[in-house]
């Protein structure tokens, strides 16, 4: 009988780690958030979500499989502090945290650090993490963020937040989780102008708390839930790093 190969880090022995990271010098580390997700959804569900995609990613690849760190359950969810069970962490931590851990596992031979992101809130920080990886470390950084575009493949152009998309996401995979009785009726969100909406064409970011966009929670409509859909989401997204990450040892081996 063949012995499975294990991707995730914390289940391997040191002298195990020390082997696979020499064969295979990249780690992906999987980062969500702990927020409330309308009165419905698990405060775990970012988290939860990037690591799914993360460890069945790594599971699908051929051997030698990369090592998949622990999850980071926490990010920058500063906008949703006002909800019971957020846990937030400011810019500037998640930014040396990522830092820090690039730089722990450079020490182990690790040449590349692939982050999958399951929460929108973190991505600014990512990125600036990203190029000090790259300028101070020297480390190769990638950031794989593939939840963009799930309003729209719900047919519900604002759909950010808690809406149909992360109801059926969640309900495809952890349906136990789910209080289906809590899904409140569709609120169309209060943007200060047109520009700000999440479905404008020429779209203005801005700073936001979300009590004041949505009382609920919610931004997006949590009753078209459409399962198969949410099924074809989970396993374009976990293709699609497949992809990168077996692009990604052809160029490490390149190097």
């Amino acid at each position: 009988m063949v012995k499975e190969e294990r991707v995730e880090l914390g289940k391997l022995t040191r002298e195990d780690a020390r082997k696979r990271f020499k064969k295979f010098p990249l780690v992906i580390l999987p980062i969500g958030s702990c927020e409330q997700h309308g009165p419905h959804l698990p405060l775990d569900t970012d988290a939860h979500d990037a690591h799914y995609v993360a460890v069945e990613a790594a599971r699908r690849m051929k051997s030698p499989k990369p090592l998949v760190l622990p999850v980071l359950p926490y990010g920058v969810s500063l906008h949703h502090l006002s909800f019971s069970g957020t846990v937030s962490l400011t810019p500037q931590t998640l930014i040396s945290v990522i830092f820090e851990l690039a730089e722990s596992v450079k020490n182990h031979g690790v040449k590349a650090l692939v982050v999958v992101n399951g929460h929108g809130g973190n991505t600014p920080s990512l990125v600036a993490a990203g190029q000090m990886i790259k300028h101070k470390l020297e480390m190769e950084f990638y950031l794989y963020e593939g939840w963009g575009g799930g309003g729209k493949l719900f047919g519900v152009p604002d759909d950010a937040h808690a809406g149909a998309f992360e109801t059926s996401t969640t309900l495809a995979i952890r349906a136990e989780l789910v209080n289906k009785s809590a899904i409140p009726k569709p609120v169309k969100p209060s943007f200060p102008i047109p520009q700000t909406a999440f479905s404008a064409e020429d779209r203005v970011p801005f700073a936001w708390k979300t009590e004041e966009l949505s009382k609920t929670g919610v931004l997006g409509d949590a009753t078209k839930i459409d399962i198969e859909k949410a099924q074809t989401f989970w396993k374009r997204t976990i293709d699609n790093l497949v992809a990168v990450l077996e692009e990604l040892r052809k160029h490490l081996l390149r190097a």
